[in-house]
């Protein structure tokens, strides 16, 4: 009765609109879908050409993250595309059929007319797909919010603050110390929101700690434009039943953890011997040779190829702005760049404060040059390296720093490579 009190009260145009949003919904949700396929490589770009600038500070992952939300988003709008499809044709039906299933011209036996009593009527079936369809887009829109909000609470809260404090300290293993807590606290303080978030207002529900909790949420509210979606939120969370929220949400989260992990490189194979983590020297890094790597990876060092065959190594070594304090104290650049040309002396503190090491002897390196990279525009050095005295085989090369930044960066990585030609007599 309300309900139709409520409908009567809607002006006009207000009543059209609602009768023809499907056609915006089904436009809409092309477009999106159409954006969100091409997501996954634009996430790949993002993730090789930001990660490997904040890996000290731990923000690692965010691929396979955001990754997992694209794929929610593409599922939401595929299901609410489904749901319409299914729909045009039930009112299709409709029209040619008005009178839906005719139950008399069935002669079935008692026991499958109890069952086909149960059937809705094409007009009900037609009502409750408008309201499922509707619910979905509503939900993707509330997802595609909601991923927009997870982007922008971690630039406004999380980068941009990580960058804003560097000034403040001429030390980096202190810089990469507080920053390293500050972004503990930020991550945190996400971990806790979207606890609230999917536990439907749990911690809104503890006395006291709401208190404490009603000031985060606020800021979070609005760094992560919760107003956009804050109406469908709640609109759902009380008008479905509790059991069927919580069990959507224990789905999703299983989902998404699968989801995660096989967007991460991990995958859920069952084989334990393999490493879990990325980082580990023992797994090849294919973005690390410029013959394997895509057009647009972007990564701290390359070598020509895995396998080399030639007695030389190309060496890049890209630029990596967080080092460059340490890199100017390590040399007196501020000193000395007053009298000095700026290009030749930036180069001669990145040559000295890089070290080359191919299985465990330190090289020389005759000449560094600036180099940008043709495929991924990556700004760094590039130098050549005589491997003539090695024999054929397995051998590695790693990058280290003349002077540690700190004590857990010692250097840019290791690389191993197959030399395939003999060794120069």
């Amino acid at each position: 009765m309300k309900h139709e009190n409520y409908t009567d009260q809607l002006p006009d145009w207000l009543r059209d609109l609602q009768n023809e949003s499907w056609q915006i919904e089904v436009v809409l949700s092309g477009l999106i879908l159409f954006s969100l396929f091409q997501g996954f490589h634009f996430i790949d770009y993002i993730e090789s050409r930001f990660i490997f600038e904040f890996s000290i500070l731990s923000v690692q992952g965010l691929g396979g993250i955001l990754k997992t939300a694209n794929a929610w988003l593409i599922i939401c709008f595929v299901t609410h595309l489904l749901l319409r499809a299914v729909w045009v044709g039930m009112v299709g039906l409709s029209y040619s059929f008005p009178e839906g299933i005719i139950k008399e011209n069935l002669k079935y036996r008692p026991v499958f007319k109890q069952f086909l009593s149960q059937i809705p009527q094409t007009r009900e079936r037609i009502l409750q797909l408008e309201r499922w369809a509707s619910t979905m887009f509503a939900m993707a829109y509330m997802f595609f919010m909601s991923l927009l909000g997870a982007l922008s609470f971690i630039m406004v809260l999380l980068v941009l603050p990580v960058f804003a404090m560097k000034p403040l300290f001429s030390n980096f293993g202190n810089y990469a110390y507080a920053a390293g807590w500050f972004n503990t606290i930020i991550v945190s303080t996400g971990i806790i929101f979207i606890f609230d978030f999917l536990t439907l207002g749990l911690l809104k529900k503890i006395p006291y700690f709401a208190r404490i909790y009603y000031p985060i949420y606020r800021v979070v509210n609005v760094v992560t434009f919760a107003f956009m979606y804050r109406n469908i939120y709640y609109t759902l969370i009380t008008n479905i039943r509790y059991w069927k929220l919580m069990g959507a949400v224990v789905i999703y989260l299983g989902a998404s953890y699968v989801l995660i992990e096989n967007y991460s490189g991990n995958g859920i194979s069952g084989i334990e011997v393999f490493p879990e983590s990325r980082g580990t020297k023992t797994i090849l890094s294919l973005n690390e040779y410029d013959n394997l790597r895509g057009e647009e990876d972007h990564t701290v060092i390359t070598i020509q190829s895995d396998v080399i065959k030639e007695n030389y190594l190309r060496i890049f070594v890209a630029s990596i702005h967080m080092i460059e304090d340490s890199i100017k104290v390590n040399c007196n650049y501020d000193e000395r760049v007053k009298e000095e040309a700026q290009d030749s002396l930036a180069l001669e503190c990145m040559s000295n404060y890089l070290e080359v090491w191919v299985n465990g002897t330190l090289q020389n390196v005759p000449k560094w040059y600036f180099y940008r990279q043709k495929n991924t525009s990556q700004v760094g050095m590039l130098g050549y390296l005589d491997i003539g005295h090695l024999e054929i085989g397995n051998h590695q090369v790693e990058i280290k720093f003349a002077k540690p930044i700190a004590d857990e960066l010692q250097g840019l990585g290791i690389i191993p490579f197959y030399k395939a030609v003999g060794r120069r007599e």
